[in-house]
């Protein structure tokens, strides 16, 4: 499936229970612990594969900094 997440928008929350990933098709993605960003990630890239590797709560929050076209896979 596939999602478009405007500019400012979250594709998910730090503490969210992670049942799939993204992989980012276009944008940018923010990558954030608490209020530290963290990582910047774009087009061919991954968010939020290890709540789905080991079932736990997601490590980040998302922020999505130039609006974006995520693919979803669970």
């Amino acid at each position: 499936m596939s999602i478009t997440v405007a500019e400012g928008d979250t594709a998910f929350l730090q503490g969210e229970s992670g049942n799939y990933m993204f992989v980012v098709q276009s944008g940018v993605i923010e990558v954030l612990v608490g209020d530290t960003l963290v990582e910047v990630r774009g087009p061919n890239e991954a968010l939020g594969f290890m709540s789905v590797i080991d079932q736990s709560p997601r490590s980040s929050t998302t922020r999505v900094q130039e609006t974006a076209q995520l693919s979803s896979i669970d």
